[in-house]
């Protein structure tokens, strides 16, 4: 029985191949193609109508004089207004906290909890309480 190993090198070798070959065929742009003809751009000057011409009338009136009104009064600046006061963000909510070294749920928030009972009275060595 042969091995296909060579065959399928072979084939991913052609297929490398043929992609990069691929890719520089669709990535190279065009030569741009040039008209040769010239562009001739030609403006047709617009018509202007004319009006008949009359005689003038010269006529010596005086011109009207007019004056410009008065300045109006200034517009006084806006008043700068205060800056605003930062908001107190609101207090945190409270975080039970229990400082139990032992991490036992005796009582005692201080101490360590020598038999492992409650520490509510009696002995530490583990016995009965009627002593």
């Amino acid at each position: 029985m042969h091995s296909s190993r060579p065959l399928a090198v072979a084939a991913v070798l052609a297929a490398v191949v043929f992609v990069v070959v691929a890719s520089f065929v669709l990535t190279r742009s065009p030569d741009p193609e040039l008209d040769p003809t010239p562009v001739v751009v030609s403006v047709v000057p617009t018509t202007t109508t004319s009006t008949p011409t009359t005689p003038a009338t010269t006529t010596s009136a005086p011109a009207p004089t007019t004056q410009a009104p008065p300045p109006s009064p200034a517009v006084p600046a806006p008043v700068p207004q205060a800056p605003p006061v930062p908001q107190v963000p609101a207090p945190a909510p409270a975080v039970p906290y229990d400082d139990d070294f032992d991490d036992l749920d005796d009582g005692d928030d201080n101490g360590g909890d020598d038999n492992g009972g409650d520490d509510n009275g009696g002995d530490d060595n583990g016995g009965d309480d009627d002593d």
